[in-house]
C-alpha cells in the first residue's frame, strides 16, 4: 500500500522521482493501465506516484523497475539523495 511522502525528504524529491518514473514509462511505450497490470498497482496509485503524491516501498520500487525494464537505481538514487 502506498504511503504519503515523509516530510524528511528534500523539497521536490517526490516530484523528481515521479517525473523519472513517468519518463521511464513513456520511454517503454507503456500506458498506466499496462504498468498497473504488470505491477498489480492501481492506475490511480501509479498516477499519484508520477505526480509526487505518494512513496512506494523499496520492494514496490523493484517491481516497478522490472515492469519498466530499468534499474531501481534509476529511481532510488533520486529518492535517497533527495534530488
Amino acid at each position: 500500500m502506498p504511503r504519503r511522502m515523509p516530510t524528511g525528504l528534500a523539497p521536490g524529491t517526490s516530484h523528481k522521482v515521479g517525473t523519472r518514473i513517468k519518463q521511464k514509462r513513456l520511454e517503454a511505450g507503456l500506458t498506466l493501465q499496462a504498468v498497473s497490470h504488470r505491477t498489480q498497482l492501481s492506475t490511480s496509485t501509479l498516477s499519484r506516484l508520477e505526480h509526487g503524491l505518494y512513496q512506494l516501498t523499496v520492494p514496490q520500487f523493484l517491481v516497478l523497475a522490472t515492469a519498466l525494464h530499468c534499474s531501481a537505481t534509476d529511481f532510488l538514487t533520486i529518492w535517497i539523495e533527495g534530488g
